[in-house]
Protein backbone atom coordinates (compact mmCIF):
# COMPACT_ATOMS: atom_id res chain seq x y z
CA UNK A 1 0.00 0.00 0.00
CA UNK A 2 1.10 3.60 -0.65
CA UNK A 3 1.38 6.20 1.60
CA UNK A 4 -0.50 9.28 0.31
CA UNK A 5 -0.76 11.06 3.65
CA UNK A 6 1.99 13.56 2.12
CA UNK A 7 -0.10 14.27 -1.12
CA UNK A 8 -2.47 17.30 -1.30
CA UNK A 9 -5.83 17.62 -2.33
CA UNK A 10 -4.57 18.37 -6.14
CA UNK A 11 -2.29 15.81 -5.82
CA UNK A 12 -4.83 13.09 -4.76
CA UNK A 13 -6.95 14.44 -7.28
CA UNK A 14 -4.15 13.94 -10.09
CA UNK A 15 -3.34 10.57 -8.79
CA UNK A 16 -6.53 8.99 -9.38
CA UNK A 17 -7.01 9.82 -12.41
CA UNK A 18 -3.63 8.53 -13.86
CA UNK A 19 -4.78 5.55 -12.05
CA UNK A 20 -8.56 5.80 -13.45
CA UNK A 21 -7.15 6.76 -17.01
CA UNK A 22 -5.49 2.99 -17.43
CA UNK A 23 -8.66 1.01 -16.31
CA UNK A 24 -10.37 -0.73 -18.78
CA UNK A 25 -13.69 0.83 -18.20
CA UNK A 26 -15.80 -1.79 -20.04
CA UNK A 27 -19.21 -2.12 -19.45
CA UNK A 28 -21.31 -4.84 -18.92
CA UNK A 29 -24.68 -6.60 -17.93
CA UNK A 30 -25.23 -8.76 -14.78
CA UNK A 31 -28.09 -10.93 -14.83
CA UNK A 32 -29.07 -12.14 -11.23
CA UNK A 33 -31.49 -14.44 -11.51
CA UNK A 34 -33.70 -15.29 -8.24
CA UNK A 35 -36.00 -18.36 -7.27
CA UNK A 36 -39.33 -17.75 -8.05
CA UNK A 37 -40.95 -21.23 -8.52
CA UNK A 38 -38.26 -23.17 -8.06
CA UNK A 39 -40.18 -26.56 -8.76
CA UNK A 40 -40.24 -25.33 -12.33
CA UNK A 41 -36.72 -25.58 -12.79
CA UNK A 42 -36.35 -29.40 -13.67
CA UNK A 43 -38.66 -29.12 -16.28
CA UNK A 44 -36.55 -27.03 -18.10
CA UNK A 45 -32.96 -27.58 -17.02
CA UNK A 46 -32.07 -29.06 -20.35
CA UNK A 47 -32.79 -26.33 -22.21
CA UNK A 48 -31.49 -23.61 -20.03
CA UNK A 49 -28.39 -25.16 -20.32
CA UNK A 50 -29.35 -24.99 -24.11
CA UNK A 51 -29.78 -21.32 -23.88
CA UNK A 52 -26.50 -21.09 -21.75
CA UNK A 53 -24.33 -22.20 -24.47
CA UNK A 54 -26.10 -21.09 -27.82
CA UNK A 55 -25.62 -17.46 -25.69
CA UNK A 56 -22.46 -18.05 -25.09
CA UNK A 57 -21.47 -19.29 -28.59
CA UNK A 58 -23.57 -16.14 -29.78
CA UNK A 59 -20.62 -14.12 -27.90
CA UNK A 60 -23.99 -12.96 -25.57
CA UNK A 61 -22.41 -14.22 -22.23
CA UNK A 62 -18.89 -13.35 -21.02
CA UNK A 63 -19.28 -15.82 -17.64
CA UNK A 64 -22.21 -17.87 -15.55
CA UNK A 65 -22.59 -19.78 -12.76
CA UNK A 66 -24.61 -20.72 -9.90
CA UNK A 67 -24.30 -19.63 -5.88
CA UNK A 68 -24.05 -21.59 -3.64
CA UNK A 69 -24.34 -21.08 0.55
CA UNK A 70 -21.99 -22.17 3.29
CA UNK A 71 -24.08 -25.55 3.20
CA UNK A 72 -23.35 -26.02 -0.28
CA UNK A 73 -27.10 -25.36 -1.50
CA UNK A 74 -27.51 -23.91 -4.99
CA UNK A 75 -30.05 -20.67 -4.28
CA UNK A 76 -29.35 -17.58 -7.24
CA UNK A 77 -27.33 -17.70 -10.12
CA UNK A 78 -25.36 -14.67 -12.06
CA UNK A 79 -24.63 -13.94 -15.58
CA UNK A 80 -22.47 -11.86 -16.99
CA UNK A 81 -23.75 -10.89 -20.44
CA UNK A 82 -22.49 -8.65 -23.17
CA UNK A 83 -25.01 -5.81 -24.28
CA UNK A 84 -25.34 -2.80 -25.72
CA UNK A 85 -27.57 -1.20 -23.46
CA UNK A 86 -29.95 -1.89 -20.32
CA UNK A 87 -32.70 -3.09 -22.75
CA UNK A 88 -30.55 -5.49 -24.44
CA UNK A 89 -29.77 -6.78 -21.52
CA UNK A 90 -33.26 -7.49 -20.51
CA UNK A 91 -34.30 -8.87 -23.92
CA UNK A 92 -31.19 -11.06 -23.98
CA UNK A 93 -32.37 -12.46 -20.02
CA UNK A 94 -36.12 -12.98 -20.91
CA UNK A 95 -35.54 -15.35 -23.36
CA UNK A 96 -33.75 -17.57 -20.48
CA UNK A 97 -36.41 -20.60 -20.55
CA UNK A 98 -36.04 -20.33 -16.32
CA UNK A 99 -37.25 -17.11 -16.79
CA UNK A 100 -40.02 -17.90 -19.36
CA UNK A 101 -41.35 -20.33 -17.35
CA UNK A 102 -41.45 -18.21 -14.03
CA UNK A 103 -38.97 -20.87 -12.13
CA UNK A 104 -36.97 -17.62 -11.54
CA UNK A 105 -37.28 -13.87 -11.61
CA UNK A 106 -34.14 -11.80 -12.46
CA UNK A 107 -32.26 -8.16 -12.37
CA UNK A 108 -30.35 -6.24 -14.60
CA UNK A 109 -27.83 -4.06 -13.21
CA UNK A 110 -24.77 -2.46 -15.44
CA UNK A 111 -21.51 -3.59 -14.23
CA UNK A 112 -18.41 -1.40 -14.69
CA UNK A 113 -15.37 -3.30 -14.97
CA UNK A 114 -12.25 -1.43 -13.95
CA UNK A 115 -9.44 -3.88 -12.49
CA UNK A 116 -9.06 -7.22 -12.28
CA UNK A 117 -6.74 -10.57 -13.29
CA UNK A 118 -7.27 -13.38 -15.70
CA UNK A 119 -5.13 -15.98 -16.19
CA UNK A 120 -5.29 -18.35 -19.70
CA UNK A 121 -2.90 -21.41 -20.13
CA UNK A 122 -3.76 -23.38 -23.49
CA UNK A 123 -1.29 -26.55 -23.70
CA UNK A 124 -1.44 -27.62 -27.37
CA UNK A 125 -0.27 -30.95 -27.03
CA UNK A 126 -3.23 -32.22 -24.88
CA UNK A 127 -6.04 -29.55 -25.87
CA UNK A 128 -6.11 -28.29 -22.05
CA UNK A 129 -7.29 -24.92 -21.45
CA UNK A 130 -7.08 -23.69 -17.51
CA UNK A 131 -8.81 -20.27 -16.66
CA UNK A 132 -7.78 -18.78 -13.46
Amino acid sequence: MVDNSTLSAEQRTQELARIRAGMIRQDYYLMHRRPAAPERKAAVLLEHFQWLVAMEKAGHILMTGALFDQQGRQGEGLTLLRAQSWQDAQRLAATDPFVMTGAVSFAIERWLLGAGHISLSVDLSDQRVTLS
